[in-house]
């Protein structure tokens, strides 16, 4: 939301198409389609049959927060490393959080959990006023990072990889998912390692 909202509301949208921004978990959301409450949603989860998903883009989690090495910001982190760091994340519910978390079970590996936050607000307070660490991928901080105040790590050994999905209604205005797209892509395009995945999605409604 963060990322997407401002984006949204900053384009030029076509006649008679306006945005209300609507913020909540994937599987809220995904009821909202299901509801006819709102006609697209942008979520972390792809939806479950019978609902329309497609996946608009992935990309890596990294380790975000302070740069206390200019060298070290420019490399990769292992899984294991990060049982150094304390974090802050969401909810067990979270998408990054259970990624990261299945991860290192099977890896073996303890991490230190230092908040547990429900609010988006409040933990990216944190990480830009506060000098913690979180896990999530790199556009959630990206004007952040490109202007120095904060440092993003891909974690490696293992790769965590996260992807955006599209959900919608039955019938969508072709123009408000073209809208979609072109926000998606410049999200993609500012984004390193980050990789689209509508290239081959017709813009129009089917």
């Amino acid at each position: 939301a963060h990322v997407l909202g401002p984006l949204l509301l900053s384009t030029t949208l076509p006649h008679k198409v306006k945005v209300r921004l609507v913020e909540g978990n994937s599987a809220d959301l995904q009821e909202a389609v299901t509801k006819g409450e709102i006609d697209l949603a942008v979520c972390l989860d792809s939806a479950p049959a019978p609902q329309r998903s497609v996946c608009l883009y992935s990309e890596p989690l990294c380790l975000i927060g302070p740069i206390s090495n200019a060298e070290a910001a420019r490399t990769g982190i292992s899984l294991a490393a990060l049982s150094a760091y304390p974090l802050v994340l969401g909810q067990r519910t979270n998408t990054p959080r259970r990624l990261l978390e299945d991860a290192a079970a099977r890896a073996n590996v303890s991490l230190i959990i230092d908040q547990e936050l429900a609010a988006a607000s409040l933990r990216r307070s944190l990480i830009l006023r506060n000098g913690a660490y979180t896990v999530a991928p790199y556009s959630m901080f990206a004007e952040e990072i490109e202007r120095g105040q904060l440092g993003a790590r891909r974690i490696v050994a293992p790769d965590l990889t996260i992807s955006m999905h599209l959900v919608q209604a039955e019938t969508v205005n072709s123009a408000l998912k073209q809208v979609i797209f072109s926000v998606i892509n410049t999200v993609v395009a500012r984004t390193p390692y980050a990789s689209a995945a509508i290239s081959s999605v017709p813009l129009a409604a089917e």
